[in-house]
């Protein structure tokens, strides 16, 4: 734990959660 690997890994996991939020408030403002 705490090592760059694990640094990375939990980027590119918050990166992955950014994006997925972001399609779903796009989906939202479609969406009636």
């Amino acid at each position: 734990m705490g090592s760059i690997i694990d640094a990375e890994c939990y980027m590119q996991f918050i990166r992955f959660i950014t994006e997925l939020n972001k399609a779903l408030i796009m989906v939202k403002k479609t969406c009636p």
